[in-house]
């Protein structure tokens, strides 16, 4: 018996793919994100669903991710989103890896593990339309790019951008990078340079604004059912693939004025309160906002100061609370139920901290037919 775990539903994820692909392009291609884990997800244990989906490209972060792609015989193409360190760059061509050009500093680098490992490498070109962090700046990209295309050991396949503001109900941010990274692209082919993908589109922005799907997509949170932005929805139904899970360890019941934890928490009222097994340690957050879980089908308040292994929920109002009771704390416990954008909202955060945080420690339990 697990102390704390997490359920994750491949059919329901395989059910997200499908709604996903129905609304795409039909010459647009699939790239799913499978960073940080695949978002807390397990990155080994998903493999064989994108190998059975045919899914043609798995974008990850950073090259360590790739390599356990291929352990897992992933069989598709691997985008690499950041700089591949020098020791690592063997791995290039031994995994057929996709590298991304943010600089062209970094495209001569590239360059040069292509000719020492006798090899041209297959690149992505970035281009900064507002995102800042990384990326040729469009405005001034165009001599750039004439260059890194010329450079004898890259095979450059592809061009994207990535949309800074694609969560916000206002999609004129989203279209005027839209529009810049277009111009270019229109630019680039009238001098004869094309590319196989063009990209920009998250799932924030490819369901909501079409036209930005051009011919590739990369979708993460809606993959796994997330709802990425607390000011909109996907236009889409996609279902959470992951649940959360705890058990009442201990019934505590103290006097008002009596403490709670670590610091000073004089209770108000005479109180009930379950001891949960469940810390941050585990990822569940220390923040001090208000908080929630689930027992009996009750929504309950996470009260005093999470420590690294216990959570203390208030249950002076719900009758009878056992040892060994299921506690929810991403999930549905008969009709009430509590996402991770409800505990994002809590923390002012995204749904996709709240499951990439769950220490890869806590056991997951893969659910299939």
């Amino acid at each position: 018996m697990h102390r704390t775990w997490t359920e994750i539903n491949l059919e329901t994820m395989r059910s997200n793919l499908l709604t996903i692909r129905s609304n795409l392009g039909p010459m647009v291609t699939l790239g799913i994100v499978v960073k940080a884990d695949a978002y807390g997800h397990g990155l080994r244990a998903i493999v064989p669903l994108l190998n059975s989906e045919k899914i043609e490209f798995a974008i990850v972060a950073y090259v360590e991710e790739a390599l356990v792609l291929r352990q897992c015989s992933f069989t598709g193409k691997i985008l690499v989103l950041n700089e591949v360190p020098d020791e690592l760059c063997k791995a290039i061509t031994e995994f057929n890896l996709t590298l991304c050009i943010g600089s062209y500093e970094y495209a001569k680098i590239v360059n040069e593990y292509g000719r020492k490992l006798r090899s041209k490498v297959n690149v992505h070109i970035e281009i900064d339309t507002g995102i800042g962090r990384s990326g040729l700046y469009y405005h001034e990209s165009l001599n750039q790019i004439e260059q890194i295309v010329a450079f004898n050991n890259l095979e450059p396949e592809g061009i994207f951008t990535h949309f800074s503001n694609a969560d916000s109900k206002s999609l004129e941010t989203t279209t005027e990078q839209l529009r810049n990274f277009k111009e270019l692209v229109r630019k680039l082919s009238a001098k004869g340079i094309e590319f196989k993908y063009t990209h920009a589109a998250t799932g924030c922005s490819a369901f909501s604004l079409p036209d930005s799907q051009l011919n590739l997509v990369r979708i993460g949170a809606a993959f796994y059912g997330l709802q990425s932005s607390n000011e909109k929805e996907y236009p889409i139904q996609v279902r959470p693939v992951l649940s959360w899970f705890t058990r009442v360890s201990r019934i505590r019941r103290l006097r008002a004025g009596e403490n709670l934890g670590y610091g000073i928490n004089p209770l108000p009222v005479d109180s009930k309160i379950a001891v949960l097994p469940i810390g941050y340690g585990d990822g569940f957050s220390r923040r001090p906002n208000f908080n929630f879980v689930l027992i009996r089908s009750h929504r309950v308040p996470i009260i005093g100061h999470v420590s690294m292994s216990e959570a203390y929920a208030d249950v002076t109002g719900i009758g009878v609370v056992e040892v060994g009771d299921t506690v929810t704390i991403i999930g549905k416990q008969g009709k009430t139920s509590l996402s991770a954008q409800d505990h994002a909202k809590s923390w002012d955060t995204v749904s996709e901290e709240i499951v990439a945080s769950i220490s890869p420690l806590v056991p997951r339990i893969y659910l299939s037919k």
